[in-house]
C-alpha cells in the first residue's frame, strides 16, 4: 500500500516534469513546431506560459522532495527502506547489502535534489542567468528522474519481485498533449496573420 502511495507521488512529479520539459526545451522528434515557431507562441502567450512553467518546475521539485523526505509521517524511499531493514519479510527478495545499495543511491539523489533547489533559487534571485544554466538544470533533472525510477523499482523487486514500467503511454501523454496545444496555438496565430494580411490588402 505504501509503495503504491509513493508511486503516485512519483508519477505526479514525472507528469509535472514532462509538461515543464515540453515548455522549456525544444526536442527534435517530439515538438510539433520548429524552435522559432515554439518561441513565438510562448512569447505571444507569455502571460500564461511563463507562470505555468515556473509553477510546474516548483511543483515537480516539491513532489520529488517528498520521495526523499525523512519525516516519519511521510511515505518516502528512505522511510520504506528503513522499515524493510527492520522487517525482512517486507523485502524477501533483497539482502541487507542490496537494501544498503538502494539507500546509497537514494542518498546521492537527495544531494542532486538539494543542488537543483539551490540552482532554482539562484535563477530566481538573478534575472541575468545565462542559458547554459538552464541546460545544466535539465541534465540534473534527467539524472534525478532516472535515479528515482531505478531506486523505486529496486525496492519493488525487493518487496514482491515486480517493477513499474515508467515509459509510454502514461508519461508520454502529458508531453504530447502540451506539444499539441502549442501546435494548435501556432496554427491559430498563423490564421490570424493571414486574415490580417487579407484585411490590409483590401
Amino acid at each position: 500500500r505504501r509503495l503504491t502511495q509513493l508511486q503516485e507521488v512519483i508519477f505526479q512529479g514525472l507528469s509535472f516534469y514532462a509538461v515543464w520539459n515540453a515548455l522549456a526545451f525544444h526536442e527534435e522528434g517530439k515538438a510539433r513546431l520548429s524552435l522559432n515557431e515554439m518561441n513565438r507562441v510562448l512569447k505571444q502567450f507569455g502571460g500564461f506560459f511563463t507562470p505555468v512553467r515556473l509553477a510546474l518546475h516548483d511543483m515537480m521539485l516539491m513532489q520529488f522532495a517528498k520521495v526523499f523526505d525523512r519525516d516519519k509521517r511521510v511515505v518516502s524511499l528512505p522511510n520504506l527502506l528503513s522499515v524493510a531493514r527492520q522487517d525482512q519479510s517486507l523485502a524477501p527478495n533483497a539482502t541487507p547489502q542490496g537494501l544498503d545499495a538502494i539507500s546509497q543511491k537514494t542518498a546521492q539523489s537527495a544531494k542532486v535534489l538539494k543542488n537543483l533547489k539551490t540552482l532554482r533559487d539562484q535563477r530566481l534571485a538573478h534575472s541575468d542567468a545565462k542559458p547554459r544554466d538552464v541546460s545544466l538544470l535539465a541534465g540534473e533533472v534527467d539524472g534525478l528522474v532516472e535515479a528515482i525510477q531505478e531506486a523505486f523499482n529496486r525496492l519493488c523487486v525487493a518487496h514482491d519481485g515486480g517493477a513499474v514500467i515508467w515509459g509510454p503511454p502514461a508519461l508520454d501523454e502529458p508531453a504530447e498533449d502540451t506539444a499539441e496545444v502549442l501546435r494548435i496555438l501556432g496554427e491559430e496565430m498563423d490564421k490570424e496573420d493571414r486574415r490580417f494580411e487579407v484585411w490590409k490588402s483590401q
